[in-house]
C-alpha cells in the first residue's frame, strides 16, 4: 500500500495487486474445477478491510460474487495511517535509498527485488 501522499505514489497498490489476482482467478478457475460465476472472497482483520473496499470498487466489479468479512471494514476504521509518506521514507532508508524526494524514493525502490522489499518490512517493528 506504498503511498507518498502525492500523485507519484498515491497508494492502493496492495488493492490493485489483489484485483490482478482476482482477474487471474477469473481466467483460470475453471481449470481447477471452480466456477468463475461463483467466486467468494473471505477476509479477517485487514483482509476484511480489503474485502469491504473491493465490494465498492469499480475495478473489482464482476470479479467476485460474495464476500465474508470478519473483524474489519473500511467504513468502520480509519483506512490508512496519516503518516504514509513517513513509512515510505523509512523503507527507502532501510534499503539504502535516497529519501529527499518522492521521485528519488520510487526510482530506487523500483530497483529492489521482491525479496529485498519483503525483508525490509521486518525492520519496521
Amino acid at each position: 500500500f506504498l503511498s507518498t501522499g502525492d500523485a507519484l505514489a498515491p497508494g492502493n497498490n496492495g488493492l490493485k495487486d489483489q484485483v490482478e489476482a482476482l482477474r487471474w482467478i477469473q481466467k483460470h478457475i475453471s481449470k481447477f474445477g471452480g466456477d468463475p460465476n461463483s467466486v467468494t472472497l473471505a477476509g479477517c482483520s485487514a483482509g476484511s478491510w480489503s474485502l469491504s473496499t473491493h465490494m465498492v470498487s469499480p475495478m473489482s466489479r464482476g470479479l467476485f460474487h460474495r464476500g465474508i468479512g470478519m473483524s474489519g471494514s473500511a467504513t468502520f476504521q480509519n483506512p490508512l495511517p496519516h503518516h504514509q509518506k513517513d513509512l515510505a521514507v523509512k523503507q527507502a532508508e532501510i534499503l539504502g535509498c535516497p529519501s529527499n524526494t518522492t521521485q528519488e524514493i520510487l526510482t530506487c525502490l523500483r530497483t529492489k527485488s521482491a525479496e529485498e522489499l519483503g525483508n525490509s518490512l521486518r525492520k519496521f517493528a
